[in-house]
């Protein structure tokens, strides 16, 4: 059977030298391309778990990240951000639909996909601008 392995994502956002802060903007980058990582988090009620960034919103004032989590089925179509993470004095936080929000001790981008995608842009160049 295949194993997931996931590796640490390459972070676009040099200009930060909060790495937290740095993680946040490159997963506002992936969304607004279509991208949807693995994010590796574990908080202060929340175990080791994998959760996927899909869209972006402003909930309380706040600019947040939409989250999917296998963890928690909705009994609606209509589900819109009801699970999200923010990020508040350098520490990031994961709101859940009815629990208390988590301050993350773990938050990071994961994937196993960069260096194939790498791969996969080069031969398309090679074979389709050469």
């Amino acid at each position: 059977s295949h194993r997931f392995s996931a590796v640490w994502a390459n972070i676009r956002d040099f200009d930060s030298s909060d790495k937290n802060q740095s993680t946040f903007n490159e997963l506002f980058l992936r969304i607004k391309e279509n991208k949807q990582r693995y994010i590796g988090v574990k908080g202060s009620n929340l175990a080791h778990h994998a959760i996927i960034g899909y869209s972006t919103d402003y909930i309380d004032n706040k600019e947040v990240i939409c989250i999917r989590d296998s963890n928690i089925v909705a009994r609606d179509s209509g589900e819109r951000c009801l699970n999200y993470l923010y990020i508040k004095d350098s520490e990031v936080y994961y709101q859940r639909k009815n629990s208390s929000v988590s301050k993350l001790y773990i938050f990071a981008l994961t994937s196993d996909e960069d260096s194939r995608v790498k791969k996969y842009i080069n031969a398309r160049y090679n074979k389709c601008i050469d």
